[in-house]
């Protein structure tokens, strides 16, 4: 009998799938669902990959709430820092609150719903009477950061959306329960703290709609008209050149939920820049009434696609990337409500192309502006020779790991455990911290620790093993720290976990670092680290001493372990690594 005794049969095996393709551990229906629900919203929200604790917060005094999470200009952000770095970095901050309750109850219970109302009203009070547990506290105190900027905030408000989930079915024709969505809407709009509030119940089929989103491939269905056939191409199975009307281009660009499909610029070499120059003058002509006249101003979209299916005008396009239009799409969508946008023409290319030519149009159509070598870094050889690298590995293998450089492109993949997907942020942030030693820079937004450390990074010289091999470090440290019952290290190092990558190592193999760009000494360095990693208890046992070396050395100079500044500090790291270099040293002359 399945230990899921609230849900149809549907959800609970999708909810079982979940669970193993993440290697979770089930702590019970309702705290599994609660990850479940969490995991298919946000996944819908944010088009990068996440980590499921990063946005789940239900437990004892969580006031009502089992899922935060605070998207700043694109971004799910866990930090006052990261909300900094993301502010300088672009200059303006676009914030979007998102709230989760899952109930395993088939009914909308309407005193549920009002604890969960409740909640939302008093996570943004600043003088709170409801009991807060440690991560709604910390989510709690990044809002109020943002909050305490209005200045940046030039694009409006945030936006909040609540999510209320339960396994049973949405009725609309229940006006009681209608009445009190409106009214509590109506409330949170009047605080004057968002631009915009949403408020969504959804029943196990909606659920189950959203995760079936996420492990399927996108495919959107449009009508193409006017459009020409280009003449056959190497390396390009099919390419159009056309012009789009606005109700199918937004087909392209907007989901269901009236949101911009942010997952389909991740190819996209520049993110969107706000309202400089050029993007007004796109939202002028727009907005002015010479809609018309759109077509011939704007230099239009490329959209690759994996497949293409036509029936007539009818195109099925799947798995693709505007890889070049991504300014203009935001645009078009900031004004999808003008009056007269219907009347909007598109200039668009479709190109169904093989892998290794998709590179080149996106370097040859983002060739209008200057882009910053940085940005292209996604697209080099040595990320492809490093996702060789992990791929070389045997999916029996202990070590196996999965390089993710396209966003989401292991979520159709039903057969990869989604906890062993190691993104660039990830891989960034683990090799500066394990071998660069700079623990204290990782809670920097990636893109700011790039062009701290961008000379020392995916340097086309360098040996793919020592990245492989900070990521199966991290990996297991993630395991050992999220894990339950007497094998979990204390979740209080969750913090820091980024320096006990840096310590592990020096336990394992001293503080000398090889030259990572000598295959031999390097390979001989990684190898007895991942020996340790692939051990049945080593490893556990070093990151464990890892974890009291930290704790005991920050007692000896008395840190408190909760004040982040003094440990995410250069002076500290300094400390650290001649304490360690000490002790090594002294080790080995006994």
């Amino acid at each position: 009998m399945s230990k899921y005794i609230s849900m149809d049969r549907i959800t609970k095996n999708l909810m079982e799938s979940f669970l193993q393709e993440y290697e979770l551990e089930s702590e019970g229906e309702a705290c599994d669902f609660e990850k479940f629900s969490n995991y298919c919203i946000i996944s819908h929200e944010h088009s990068e990959t996440f980590k499921i604790d990063e946005v789940t917060v239900g437990s004892s005094n969580d006031t009502g709430l089992d899922g935060i999470a605070i998207i700043v200009n694109g971004r799910i952000v866990n930090s006052i820092e990261e909300v900094d770095d993301l502010s300088t970095l672009n200059g303006y901050i676009e914030a979007k609150f998102i709230f989760i309750q899952s109930k395993t109850s088939s009914r909308f219970e309407s005193g549920d719903m009002l604890k969960f109302f409740e909640g939302v009203f008093d996570f943004f009070e600043e003088e709170p009477t409801l009991s807060r547990n440690k991560q709604v506290s910390h989510k709690a105190k990044i809002a109020q950061h943002i909050y305490s900027l209005p200045r940046l905030m030039s694009r409006g408000r945030p936006i909040c959306k609540l999510y209320y989930v339960t396994t049973g079915k949405w009725h609309n024709n229940d006006t009681n329960l209608v009445k009190r969505i409106d009214s509590k809407q109506a409330k949170l709009l009047e605080t004057e703290n968002f631009e915009q509030v949403y408020i969504y119940p959804l029943g196990s089929n909606e659920i189950r709609k959203l995760y079936q989103s996420t492990i399927l491939t996108i495919a959107t269905d449009i009508i193409f008209e006017r459009r020409i056939v280009l003449p056959q191409i190497t390396g390009i199975s099919e390419s159009y050149i056309g012009i789009l009307p606005f109700p199918e281009y937004k087909k392209l660009i907007i989901d269901e939920f009236d949101n911009i499909r942010l997952s389909i610029f991740y190819d996209n070499v520049r993110a969107f820049q706000t309202y400089n120059d050029v993007n007004t003058k796109i939202k002028n002509t727009i907005e002015s009434g010479n809609i018309d006249r759109f077509a011939v101003l704007n230099n239009g979209t490329t959209i690759i696609a994996k497949s293409l299916d036509t029936v007539g005008n009818k195109f099925t396009i799947r798995d693709y990337q505007i890889v070049n239009g991504c300014q203009t799409s935001h645009v078009i969508y900031d004004c999808r409500n003008t009056s007269g946008i219907e009347d909007l023409h598109i200039p668009v290319k479709i190109i169904v192309a093989e892998d290794e030519v998709i590179s080149d149009i996106i370097l040859a159509t983002n060739s209008q502006t200057p882009v910053k070598k940085e940005e292209l870094e996604a697209l080099s050889e040595f990320q492809k020779k490093l996702e060789n690298y992990y791929n070389s590995f045997d999916s029996s293998q202990e070590g196996r790991l999965y390089y993710e450089r396209r966003s989401k492109q292991y979520n159709s993949r039903a057969e990869v455990p989604k906890s062993r997907i190691i993104t660039v942020k990830d891989q960034i942030k683990t090799f500066a911290a394990m071998f660069l030693e700079q623990p204290h820079k990782v809670g920097q937004i990636y893109q700011n620790l790039f062009k701290d450390i961008g000379t020392k990074i995916f340097h086309e010289n360098h040996q793919p093993v020592a990245y492989y091999t900070s990521s199966l470090a991290y990996y297991k440290l993630e395991n050992l720290l999220n894990s339950r019952g007497k094998n979990k290290l204390d979740s209080k190092f969750k913090k820091y976990k980024y320096h006990l990558l840096m310590i592990f190592r020096y336990l394992v193999v001293g503080y000398k670092t090889p030259n990572i760009n000598k295959d031999k000494e390097i390979n001989s360095y990684c190898k007895k680290i991942n020996s340790i990693l692939c051990s049945k208890t080593k490893w556990k046992k070093y990151f464990e001493k890892s974890a009291h070396l930290l704790e005991e050395f920050c007692d000896n100079l008395g840190y408190d372990m909760g004040n982040r500044d003094k440990i995410f500090s250069q002076e500290f790291v300094k400390q650290l690594q001649q304490k360690l270099e000490q002790e090594l040293v002294e080790n080995e002359s006994k």
